[in-house]
């Protein structure tokens, strides 16, 4: 007897193995950070580099919301391109690199050791969003290419777009909210450099309700798994009757057709 086909659950950004990932590619890329914006570079290099990071700071200086908007927009595209496998992975090289490099020129400029203004940088809260947003964008897009090598080489079915979408929308939040803090933290720090640190009061407040919230879902998510159907047994596999049930049974029928039908 064939068993009804089991319910696969799809991919999902819940899953604890996605999420560690996710983790392990936002350490990697915090420790190039730190890494490479303590490789000094040539002087002609530096001063492009702070030319480069200087004309930024006319967009900073815009209003609040369009000054949000500009680096969303920005950071969206970035990230957006770094879904797309193998061509992400090499820009999420390219662009944390530059960064690094950026970031240690700008902070030699000013007596301060590269690594030191990336520390600075994490006392902030939009850091904590706009990082994990490139890792998240990273980890998906190596997903991604796993499942099309398992398509191709085992004929297996792509199932990660699900997935893809979920990622890549959370992204988009992720960015625009980190946009947000970082147009506000540029603004306070133009009144007073200590009062940046007071952004951190609505994002552990944000952090408390996302937790909670992603909390929720993935117990829901556990639960719908374990009510899932599970595939029978087939007949192989059930354990076969003991010679004497067996007797009794053939005994029993003999019997049941020598008696007949009742009249």
């Amino acid at each position: 007897m064939q068993g009804t086909v089991q319910k696969v659950r799809a991919p999902s950004i819940l899953d604890r193995e996605w999420i560690s990932a996710v983790v392990i590619v936002f350490l990697i890329e915090a420790a190039a950070l730190f890494i490479i914006s303590a490789v000094p570079v040539p002087s002609g290099i530096r001063q492009t580099l702070i030319n480069q990071y200087n004309s930024l700071q006319d967009i900073t200086s815009a209003p609040m919301l369009l000054s949000a908007l500009y680096i969303f927009s920005h950071n969206y595209i970035i990230a957006t391109v770094e879904f797309i496998p193998v061509i992400g992975i090499a820009l999420f090289a390219i662009s944390t690199a530059s960064t690094a490099l950026v970031v240690g020129a700008v902070g030699t400029s000013t007596g301060i050791a590269g690594p030191a203004y990336i520390f600075g940088l994490f006392t902030l809260p939009h850091t904590w969003l706009e990082l994990p947003a490139y890792a998240i964008g990273i980890t998906e897009s190596l997903f991604l290419l796993s499942a099309i090598a398992r398509s191709l080489f085992q004929g297996k079915p792509i199932n990660e777009v699900p997935r893809l979408v979920s990622a890549w929308l959370l992204v988009a939040v992720e960015l625009a909210v980190a946009a947000l803090f970082e147009s506000a933290e540029i603004k306070l720090a133009g009144i007073n450099p200590a009062y940046v640190f007071i952004t951190w009061l609505p994002f552990i407040v944000l952090l408390v309700i996302v937790g909670y919230v992603w909390s929720q879902s993935a117990s829901m998510r556990e639960r719908a798994g374990t009510m899932l159907p599970k595939r029978p047994e087939s007949r192989a596999a059930l354990p076969k009757p003991s010679a004497r049930t067996s007797r009794r049974r053939r005994a029993k029928t003999v019997s049941a057709r020598g008696r007949g039908p009742r009249g």
